[in-house]
C-alpha cells in the first residue's frame, strides 16, 4: 500500500486551495481507496490553510501509513497534524489495541 501510494505521482503544487474544497477532495479520496475500510475504520479531518490535522482510529500501521501518504501528496496540503490510532475500538467503550 505505501510502497505503491509513494510512487505514484505526487498531486502538490505551489497552488493554495480553499480549506473547503481541501477538506472536500480529501475526503472523496480517502473514501475511494479499496484499501480502506470504512465500516472498521473511522477517520476524522479538518483542514485550515493547508495543515490537515487527522483523527480517529484506523485498522493496521500499514494503513495508516498509506492515508498518511494519501494526504500528504494531496496538492494544498502544507502539513499533517496526525492524531490517528491504530486499532478497532470494542463495543462497550473497551478498546482492542
Amino acid at each position: 500500500l505505501v510502497r505503491a501510494l509513494s510512487l505514484s505521482q505526487p498531486t502538490k503544487g505551489t497552488s493554495k486551495v480553499d480549506n473547503a474544497a481541501l477538506h472536500k477532495l480529501l475526503q472523496q479520496r480517502i473514501r475511494s481507496q479499496p484499501w480502506l475500510s470504512t465500516e472498521q475504520s473511522h477517520i476524522n479531518l479538518t483542514v485550515s490553510d493547508g495543515v490537515v490535522e487527522l483523527w480517529g482510529y484506523i485498522e493496521t500501521e500499514d494503513q495508516h501509513s498509506a492515508l498518511r501518504v494519501l494526504v500528504e501528496k494531496t496538492e494544498g496540503v502544507s502539513r499533517v497534524d496526525d492524531k490517528m490510532m491504530v486499532g478497532i475500538p470494542a463495543r462497550g467503550g473497551q478498546r482492542l489495541w
